[in-house]
């Protein structure tokens, strides 16, 4: 149920409708249809604050000051056949696997000097469309943080570079000790 104002002898009424087709007959029979054909247009043209620019846009009207996705290829990540894949009993295992080889921790992050283990994924260094026999290979999977991932989705981050992290263990000292040499 939505709320219609209906004009009725110059006062605006709250009432409740089911849709706008009962606007017609109950104007008609009162005479104020045009009152009302104004209001409803009034509605369309409503206009909202916009949190990019702060001005106000006509509702429907994309902000030219939006900011754009960082890669094509993060907006469809799990809109595909690749998605469904990943909603598999096997994946799910697979992907604790890798993580936990990883401790979890980011592992890219760990090269550059930083300890990420918040916003984690496991991410597939050769795609799944590119090849789909590596969908479950641990040596083409490596967890990555948010940020790394959406990097390495885009081909910021070298896949060989990638593929030699998922080969390795993760170096990290215990606190207190020296990392072996």
């Amino acid at each position: 149920m939505s709320i219609c104002y209906i004009d009725i002898v110059g006062r605006m009424k709250r009432e409740q409708c089911r849709g706008h087709r009962h606007i017609t007959s109950f104007h008609q029979r009162r005479g104020t249809r045009s009152r009302t054909v104004s209001l409803l247009r009034e509605v369309k043209q409503m206009r909202r604050s916009c949190k990019y620019c702060g001005l106000t846009h006509d509702i429907g009207v994309i902000c030219p000051k939006k900011p754009k996705p960082v890669c094509a290829n993060t907006t469809n990540r799990h809109k595909s056949e690749a998605g469904d894949l990943r909603k598999t009993y096997k994946w799910t295992q697979m992907s604790l696997d890798i993580r936990e080889r990883d401790k979890y921790l980011c592992r890219y992050c760990l090269t550059q000097g930083r300890i990420t283990t918040q916003n984690l994924s496991v991410h597939h260094i050769v795609s799944i469309k590119e090849n789909k026999k590596l969908w479950l290979d641990s040596r083409n999977l490596i967890t990555l943080c948010d940020k790394c991932h959406d990097d390495a989705e885009c081909g910021k981050i070298d896949r060989d570079l990638l593929k030699n992290l998922a080969a390795t263990e993760p170096n990290i000292a215990p606190l207190g000790k020296a990392p072996k040499s």
